[in-house]
């Protein structure tokens, strides 16, 4: 087993086996998830070009920084790496790695959080650590002073962290979500872990769920909107958009209701009108469909016998 010299104060570069790595304690795992082909590719190419770095406790050695370039190295049977062993935990060591890979975007919202909570654990002085936030990571500096929201940042649920920090939410979304009950998080980690919404998607369906939280005391009804089996991926999303959508707009079900009889009394009598998704537009189809049985004189009747003025009902409605 390497050996650190009692006075070493410097990491030192040593050859470390991996089966003496701790590969399950991700305490200071602050980038993203991210192993991919680009990164597999470069390993086999030109190996480490940033060696991990570590600490050794007892006959193991926990992994401060480089998490996902060993996971590629234990996934192609290597046995052993260049590491830079630490002799302790030093808050001026880790601020340093930290901020290079905030500056490389490597880390996501809840890996700066994580990294802004580790610095505080480490003893980094409050004023300093705004500073960080602010200015090194660009999150908001109440991260590095509100211990209630770094917590309920950092306690969300896997499913949700990981979406977060993959896509990049931005904090205004994250403090919106957070304040949702447990309940709620339990059921949009089910959300995210059938099918990562798309961005926008994700961002709307946080503000309204937060403006009913707020108007209500309570989203209790997401906990009935659960993914099926069979449900297709896009088709899926739109469901779940429309279902928020209408209970935060309940006004929006009267009118839908009222343009689908206005629709239906049409289509009775030979006529398809379509009228814009959630009302969104400006403008109304009209479809007469005529079969080759019909005289071409039946369109007229078609069009001049229902009650028109029904249209411009329809039009308000938009």
């Amino acid at each position: 087993m390497p050996d650190i010299p009692v006075n070493e104060k410097t990491p030192r570069l040593m050859r470390i086996p991996l089966d003496v790595i701790d590969f399950d304690d991700r305490r200071f795992k602050i980038s993203r998830d991210r192993v991919d082909d680009d990164l597999r590719s470069s390993i086999r190419s030109f190996g480490l070009l940033d060696p991990p770095v570590g600490i050794r406790e007892g006959d193991r050695f926990r992994v401060l920084f480089g998490f996902n370039r060993l996971d590629v190295l234990r996934e192609t049977g290597e046995e052993a790496v260049d590491m830079l062993v630490a002799p302790a935990v030093d808050a001026g060591l880790f601020c340093e790695r930290a901020l290079i890979k905030c500056f490389r975007n490597e880390c996501g919202p809840i890996g700066r959080t994580r990294a802004l909570a580790i610095l505080k654990d480490l003893g980094v002085e409050k004023g300093r650590l705004m500073r960080i936030a602010r200015i090194g990571m660009h999150v908001p500096e109440e991260l590095a002073t509100d211990d209630g929201l770094s917590a309920a940042v950092l306690g969300l649920p896997g499913p949700v962290k990981s979406y977060l920090d993959q896509r990049d939410i931005q904090f205004r979304t994250i403090r919106d979500l957070v304040r949702l009950p447990r309940a709620a998080l339990d059921a949009i980690s089910s959300w995210l872990a059938f099918a990562p919404l798309r961005v926008n998607i994700f961002r709307f369906i946080i503000d309204m769920l937060s403006d009913i939280q707020t108007r209500d005391g309570n989203v209790d009804f997401v906990d009935l909107i659960r993914p099926g089996d069979s449900d297709d991926r896009k088709q899926w999303e739109e469901r779940l958009f429309e279902a928020v959508r209408i209970k935060r707009y309940p006004e929006y079900v009267s009118m839908k209701k009222r343009a689908d009889e206005i629709a239906g009394y049409f289509a009775a009598r030979g006529i398809q009108v379509d009228y814009p998704s959630f009302f969104e537009g400006d403008g109304l189809d009209l479809k007469v469909r005529l079969n080759k049985r019909e005289d071409p004189e039946s369109v007229r009747k078609k069009i001049g016998a229902p009650d028109l003025s029904k249209l411009k009902e329809l039009l308000d409605l938009l």
